[in-house]
């Protein structure tokens, strides 16, 4: 069990680095919903701190409206998924080429060995009748296409800490 409380100073400056790249990564996640025509209640960045050590550390999450088996899914929604799971991690990538200068293979080599979400994908891929460089593609397409939105979504969520599906539709159109 855990509470959620603001932590103190010291603990937000040394946790201002994962909190910017988790809520990076949701911003990705969430654009990539509303691109692909996917349902999407909200996405939220917060600090937690465990009963168990006393850490603190940031919890994100992206809440869609999914239920049951993949196959009760048509194929456009799988791989909407697919991207949209992927598309976090991409999304940190091209954060970490942007501002602390690092090679793409290096950014994302980063970014998708700690992302869970990386997992979720290749979860779909049986489901989408893509290759894994077909999906890779396409999450990458999609957030050089839409970065200017991510950024947006980034920022807004790095202020409000939660958006609605409908606020990161408005920053996506």
């Amino acid at each position: 069990m855990a509470q959620l409380t603001t932590p103190p100073p010291d603990v937000v400056q040394r946790l201002a680095s994962e909190r910017t790249l988790s809520a990076v990564k949701e911003a990705g996640r969430g654009v990539a919903h509303i691109v692909c025509g996917l349902p999407l209640h909200d996405i939220s960045i917060r600090y937690r701190r465990s009963w168990v050590g006393g850490g603190w550390h940031v919890e994100s999450r992206t809440r869609d409206v999914r239920h049951g088996s993949l196959d009760l899914f048509g194929l456009e929604a799988v791989q909407g998924l697919a991207v949209a799971a992927g598309a976090g991690a991409e999304a940190q990538a091209r954060w970490l080429v942007e501002r602390e200068g690092i090679t793409v293979a290096v950014a994302r080599e980063k970014a998708f060995r700690s992302d869970a979400t990386v997992r979720e994908a290749a979860r779909y891929l049986p489901h989408c009748d893509w290759t894994l460089d077909e999906l890779i593609g396409r999450v990458q397409a999609l957030v050089a296409q839409r970065w200017a939105p991510i950024t947006a979504v980034t920022e807004q969520l790095l202020c409000c800490g939660r958006l609605t599906g409908d606020d990161v539709r408005d920053l996506v159109a």
